[in-house]
C-alpha cells in the first residue's frame, strides 16, 4: 500500500515529455552552490563553502508579498536551479524548497513552491541582505552545520556576533528565523546552548523556529533525537535528514528499509503539531557520500527517467 501512491503518480506523469539536461551534479556531501537560473554545473566543492565565489542572475523581484505559513510540511532540498525537473515534484503536498544558499530558482514560483532564503555562513553575509529584502518567503534560514570545520565551521560566540548583526535585523522585515542547523553529533546541541547563551539579551537571538539534521537508520533513534530539541518551546524544521549510516559501521540502509524510515518518519512528523517542515535529503541526482538509496530523484545516468521522481520519490511528495 505504501507504494500505491507513487505507482498512479508514476503511471499519471509517463505520458509528460521527458526536460532536456545539460549536466548534472557531482558533489562531496550536499550539493554545492547553483546559478540561479541554471542546473548545477559538475563539481567536487563542499556544498556552498563560498557562496560569495557563486555568480548569481538578478533575483526575480516581481512578487514580493510575503506568505502568512507554510501550506504542507514536505519540502525539497533543490540545488539544481531552473531544471525543468522541479515539474514533476511540485505537488500540493510539498510546496516549500531551499537551495542551501541564498538564492532560489525562479521557476518556484512558476510551481507555487515557495523557497526559504539560507544564510548559509560567513562568505554569505554581503548577499543575504538583499535577498531577504526581496524575498516573498516569511521565514530566514541559519547556518548550515556550524558546528563542522567542513561547513559553515564557525563558534558559538562569532556565529551569534554575526546572527546579531546580520539575521536579527530581518525581524524589522517581519521575518521569522530559523535557526542555525547543527550536525546530529554528540556536540552539536552543545553549539546550540553556547549560541543561544551568547546572544546575551535578545531572547535566543530572535529564533523563532528550530532546525534540526539527523542522518542515522533507526525511526527509534530519529524520535527520540528530534524530541530532545523540543526542550527550546520553539516549532521544528527537520531541515536535513536521511536514511544514512555516517558512524564508522557501514551499516547502511536496504531500500525497504529507507522506505519504512520514511514511513514511519513522515506519517510521525505530519502528525505532530510542533514538527513544521521537513526535508528528505535529496531532491537531486548524485548523492555521492549519502546512500544512493536516498535518492528521490533519478541519475542522469537513467536517461529514461533522468530527472523524474524515483519511487522513494513519488512517495515523498505524495503523502
Amino acid at each position: 500500500m505504501r507504494r500505491l501512491a507513487a505507482l498512479l503518480f508514476a503511471i499519471l506523469t509517463a505520458a509528460l515529455p521527458a526536460p532536456n539536461y545539460t549536466t548534472g551534479i557531482a558533489v562531496q556531501s550536499k550539493p554545492a552552490a547553483c546559478e540561479l537560473d541554471e542546473p548545477c554545473s559538475q563539481s567536487t566543492n563542499r556544498p556552498a563553502s563560498d557562496p560569495s565565489s557563486v555568480s548569481h542572475h538578478p533575483l526575480d523581484t516581481s512578487e514580493r508579498k510575503v506568505e502568512n505559513s507554510l501550506v504542507g510540511k514536505c519540502g525539497l532540498l533543490w540545488p539544481n536551479g531552473d531544471d525543468p525537473a522541479l515539474q514533476y515534484f511540485a505537488t500540493p503536498n510539498c510546496t516549500n524548497m531551499y537551495t542551501w544558499t541564498p538564492y532560489c530558482p525562479q521557476s518556484a514560483k512558476t510551481y507555487n513552491i515557495t523557497c526559504h532564503p539560507m544564510f548559509w555562513g560567513a562568505n554569505a553575509e554581503g548577499q543575504i541582505v538583499g535577498v531577504v529584502s526581496n524575498s516573498s518567503s516569511p521565514y530566514v534560514m541559519g547556518f548550515n552545520e556550524p558546528d563542522l570545520a567542513g561547513q559553515a565551521g564557525l563558534s558559538p560566540s562569532d556565529a551569534a556576533a554575526m546572527w546579531n548583526r546580520t539575521m536579527l535585523p530581518f525581524k524589522t522585515l517581519g521575518k521569522k528565523l530559523v535557526s542555525p542547523a547543527t550536525t546530529n553529533a554528540p556536540e552539536g546541541m552543545d553549539w546550540m546552548d553556547d549560541f543561544f547563551a551568547a546572544c546575551g539579551g535578545n531572547d535566543m537571538c530572535g529564533v523563532d523556529v528550530i532546525a534540526v539534521h539527523w542522518y542515522s537508520t533507526d525511526f527509534g533513534y530519529f524520535q527520540s533525537y528530534v524530541n530532545s530539541w523540543k526542550k527550546y518551546n520553539k516549532p521544528i524544521w527537520v531541515t536535513e535528514m536521511a536514511c544514512q549510516d555516517f558512524s564508522g559501521n557501514n551499516q547502511q540502509c536496504t531500500l525497504d528499509q529507507v522506505f519504512d524510515l520514511m514511513e514511519q518518519a513522515l506519517a510521525w512528523m505530519e502528525q505532530d503539531p510542533q514538527i513544521e517542515a521537513y526535508y528528505w535529503f535529496g531532491a537531486f541526482r548524485n548523492l555521492t557520500n549519502v546512500n544512493p538509496l536516498n535518492a528521490l530523484m533519478y541519475p542522469q545516468t537513467d536517461p529514461q527517467h533522468n530527472g523524474r521522481p524515483t519511487d522513494l520519490g513519488l512517495y515523498y511528495i505524495n503523502n
